[in-house]
C-alpha cells in the first residue's frame, strides 16, 4: 500500500512539474505561448494551435 501511494505521489509532482510551469506562463505572458504553440509541431498542440488562428481570425 505504501508502494502504490508513493508512485501515485511521484506521477502527481511529475505531472506538476510539466504542467504548472506552462499554466503560469500562459497566465503570464499569453502572447510569448502562444506563439511557441504556434511553432510546435508536436500534434498534442495541434487543437491548441487552431483555436489560437481561429480566436485570431475573429478579431
Amino acid at each position: 500500500m505504501y508502494g502504490l501511494l508513493k508512485a501515485l505521489l511521484y506521477i502527481f509532482l511529475l505531472l506538476q512539474i510539466i504542467i504548472l510551469p506552462a499554466y503560469i506562463w500562459s497566465i503570464l505572458d499569453r502572447e510569448s505561448y502562444e506563439s511557441f504553440l504556434l511553432k510546435g509541431v508536436s500534434p498534442l498542440t495541434q487543437k491548441s494551435r487552431n483555436t489560437i488562428l481561429n480566436e485570431r481570425i475573429q478579431y
